[in-house]
């Protein structure tokens, strides 16, 4: 028996500090109102063996695989005598064995809960390790937990010849007959008789379910047919089929509806009519958290959700600033419809909503969350580059997502328009374990909140807390094969540093990343800011927190990743970025392994992470593969817009009599951009002018003629 105190069990540090020393700060612990720390003291035994690894390791190397349990055990065993390390890792959980020869690790929790945890080898020695590790289940108590299981009426082993049959009398008001198939390729066919009613399907695995409508017992007859030319085996297993239906219901995973938009598309077919239509069909609850809301049928959809009685609370940005005007502003227009509106002193940048959600009366089943990147705006819909996610009854998102958003509601600050005001108060959300490989993170984790005596409820960014950033650099460090990356911007400096280590250390793995053409830097203006930052870190001295904000500040680091040899393009249109043209590349997602999507408001910047109110959505597993793949394939789209017309564009340009400055998109690369930049300048050097400089949305092109 094993006694574990969990309190002094857990290690918070960011993956990649092994291979980086010093670039990233540990993960703290969460305080008021976000995260306890575990406190528990559990007795623990081993169970059953959950898997056996037999792997060779060159010296150096490292191996990892994946283990999906609460918590388990791994033990290293080897003939030789080589040094070898074992490490264990799920989010913030992370523990290690001794460097050693025959290693053990215990992956350990605080509950129950499944987890997909990370399970390292590492040879520190000089030799080859040819090695064994037995994963083990650890088991609290003294019992081991035992899953649920189905009573049959009878259970059959089946080994049959072809055309050979097994013929059964079963008696029962109505029968389930399941048979399992052992033999690869082996039709069987499974019939059940009783006078006139007469079923049958023929498949590798056949299951044939009766449909009596007598409530009295009836003599069944079961035959099981092997109809292939190869030796049938397999079990038969017969049951009641009301004790079926009832099992299967009780255990069931309740199914969930997944899709996403992409953007830009027509007005009419993109994400903005669906979300009016989702907001139309709400019955009790609407919750929105929300950066953006420029449009109009969105907001006439909220009010007219007061009006038929649903509760509508909206989490708005522009209300910080629309508080300031008597009337006219986004803000009042909701107030009007009695939409009750409030903001919080941090950035709020999240953009979703609930409905008939947790808080409702209706089955969870039917609560919808809508996230992504897309704000409720024309430019979202119609011009930018956008992914918009509807996920209909995952009760894990569902949770997670109302929980942050009574936290946010909570601690926030009435917009004074009018509407009748919602109580803050709302009871705690439990959270269950994620039942279909799906999780969200926020990096209202990264915040605690006191009482300010002039403002009432605060927010408050903590130093060395970087709980979004830390999630995603796991999943980069964990990458096996590919990492695809879509974002509008990279100014985080630790998952730039992840990058450019799992490219140094895993150079077969193919990174891509496209950012918006705003992000783009010249090597000179690149080495300007590095001077910046470099002065700024050491001013700041030792000193945690103004260390971080020289991170804060919104260094573009594009160039650093170019400049470590990695595969970095840009959607680029014009030839000097202004907002009023830009056909923005605003999608923040990233791709691990084609497997793995992790999407949502979240800006790749160190700013999103300490000073605004950010969300990200997680999803892997059989549930969510369709919506998977279509991010795989919107990416490889963007990956090569108009890469061909870059060589046709740069033959053309000294042909013409007025430069295009603002032009079609293409998907181009540093030395690419490079390359048309200079060449523009050199047929209209006025672009370099105050006049071009100072006002680039009234000059979007340059008639050499007239010069």
């Amino acid at each position: 028996m094993l006694r574990i105190d969990l309190s002094n069990s857990v290690v918070f540090s960011m993956i990649f500090s092994v291979l980086l020393a010093g670039c990233a700060q540990p993960y703290g612990d969460n305080e008021l109102h976000l995260q306890e720390r575990y406190e528990s003291e559990i007795e623990l035994s081993e169970g059953e063996e959950l898997r056996a690894i037999t792997l060779t390791l060159e010296p150096g190397a490292i191996k990892r695989f994946r283990i999906k349990a609460d918590q388990f055990v791994a033990n290293l065993t080897q003939t030789a005598s080589t040094q070898a390390k074992l490490s264990v890792k799920y989010y913030d959980l992370e523990f290690e064995s001794q460097d050693e020869i025959d290693p053990t690790v215990y992956a350990l929790a605080s509950d129950e809960a499944m987890r997909n945890w990370t399970l390292r080898v590492h040879n520190e020695g000089t030799e080859l390790l040819d090695a064994r590790i037995s994963v083990r289940a650890l088991v609290r108590g003294t019992e081991e937990v035992q899953e649920p299981q189905l009573e049959s009426l009878r259970d059959y082993a089946v080994e049959l010849e072809p055309g050979q049959s097994l013929r059964r009398r079963v008696r029962s008001p109505n029968l389930v007959a399941v048979f399992t198939n052992d033999s690869e390729n082996t039709r069987a066919h499974l019939r059940l008789k009783n006078y006139e009613l007469e079923y049958e399907v023929e498949a590798l695995s056949p299951v044939v379910e009766t449909a009596s409508t007598l409530e009295a017992d009836r003599n069944w007859t079961v035959v099981l047919t092997n109809v292939s030319e190869t030796q049938l085996q397999g079990d038969l297993a017969i049951y009641d089929r009301d004790t079926y239906r009832d099992f299967h219901e009780a255990n069931r995973i309740p199914a969930v509806g997944a899709s996403v938009l992409f953007s830009p598309d027509y007005y009419q077919d993109s994400h903005l009519p669906r979300i009016v239509t989702a907001l139309d069909e709400a019955q009790e609850t609407i919750d929105v958290a929300m950066y953006s809301m420029s449009d109009a049928s969105t907001r006439r959809a909220l009010g007219d959700a007061v009006a038929r009685g649903v509760r509508v609370r909206v989490l708005f940005e522009g209300a910080n600033a629309d508080r300031r005007q008597s009337e006219g502003t986004r803000s009042h227009d909701l107030e009007s419809m009695n939409v009750d509106v409030r903001y919080v002193n941090k950035i709020l940048h999240h953009k979703y909503a609930l409905i008939d959600g947790v808080e409702s009366s209706l089955d969870i089943g039917s609560g919808l969350l809508i996230s992504g990147s897309g704000n409720w705006s024309y430019g979202a819909a119609a011009i930018y580059d956008e992914n918009t996610l509807f996920i209909r009854g995952d009760r894990h998102l569902l949770q997670t997502y109302q929980r942050e958003f009574n936290l946010l509601w909570r601690y926030s600050r009435d917009f004074e328009g009018g509407a009748e005001g919602i109580s803050i108060d709302s009871e705690e959300i439990s959270v269950e374990p994620s039942q279909h490989e799906s999780e969200s993170v926020f990096t209202s984790d990264n915040f605690s909140v006191y009482n300010s005596s002039r403002y009432g409820w605060t927010f408050r960014s903590e130093t060395g807390r970087n709980r979004v950033s830390n999630r995603l650099i796991d999943l980069i460090m964990n990458a096996e094969e590919s990492i695809s990356i879509a974002s509008g911007h990279l100014r985080s400096h630790s998952i730039t540093q992840a990058l450019i280590a799992k490219a140094q250390t895993h150079p077969d793995i193919r990174i891509r990343v496209l950012l918006d053409g705003q992000e783009y830097v010249s090597e000179s203006f690149n080495n300007t800011q590095r001077s910046r930052q470099a002065s700024c870190l050491e001013e700041a001295g030792t000193s945690d927190s103004r260390r971080q904000k020289c991170y804060d500040v919104g260094y573009l680091y594009s160039y650093e990743l170019f400049d470590a040899g990695l595969d970095v393009r840009f959607k680029y249109y014009a030839f000097r970025w202004d907002y009023s043209y830009a056909k923005q590349m605003h999608h923040k997602y990233l791709i691990i392994d084609d497997s793995i999507v992790a999407t949502g408001s979240y800006n790749l910047s160190d700013n999103a992470e300490h000073n605004t109110f950010e969300n990200v959505t997680i999803l892997r597993g059989a549930t969510y593969e369709a919506v998977v793949d279509a991010y795989v394939n919107n990416f490889d789209q963007l990956w090569h817009r108009g890469t061909s017309r870059f060589n046709t564009m740069i033959d053309e340009l000294p042909t013409l009599d007025v430069i295009p400055l603002v032009f079609e998109s293409m998907a181009l690369s540093q030395p690419q951009i490079a390359q048309l930049k200079r060449l523009i300048a050199d047929l209209c050097p006025d672009v370099w002018s105050d006049a071009f400089r100072s006002e680039p949305a009234a000059h979007q092109s340059c008639d050499v003629l007239s010069r």
